[in-house]
C-alpha cells in the first residue's frame, strides 16, 4: 500500500500552480504516478496526483513534512480503489 498526495483541480497543473493549494492524502494499491488525473463520484472535482510515497512511510505526520509541514487536515487516510464501486472505499477512474 502506498500513499498518494492529490490536489483537487479541473485541469492538469504545473508544480508552481499547485504549490499553494491544499493537498489531500489517500492510500492505494493502484498504479498511480505523479501527474495522473483521476475522478471519483464521491467528489465534485477531479484530482491530480502530486506525490507518491511508498508503504515505508508509516505516519501521516511524515507525509505532512513532505508537503510543507501540515498543510492538510489530519483525518484518517481513506483508500482509493480503481473502478470498483464499493461504499467502504473511494473508487476512481483515470482521466
Amino acid at each position: 500500500m502506498k500513499k498518494v498526495i492529490v490536489v483537487y483541480t479541473n485541469r492538469k497543473l504545473t508544480p508552481i500552480e499547485y504549490q499553494g493549494m491544499k493537498p489531500y492524502v489517500f492510500n492505494t494499491n493502484s498504479n498511480l504516478k505523479i501527474g495522473d488525473m483521476i475522478s471519483s463520484p464521491k467528489y465534485d472535482n477531479p484530482m491530480q496526483i502530486i506525490g507518491v510515497m511508498e508503504a515505508s512511510v508509516p505516519q501521516i505526520v511524515e507525509v505532512a513534512d513532505f508537503i510543507n509541514k501540515g498543510r492538510f487536515n489530519q483525518y484518517s487516510v481513506r483508500e482509493l480503489v480503481e473502478n470498483i464501486p464499493d461504499p467502504s472505499f473511494i473508487y476512481f477512474k483515470k482521466l
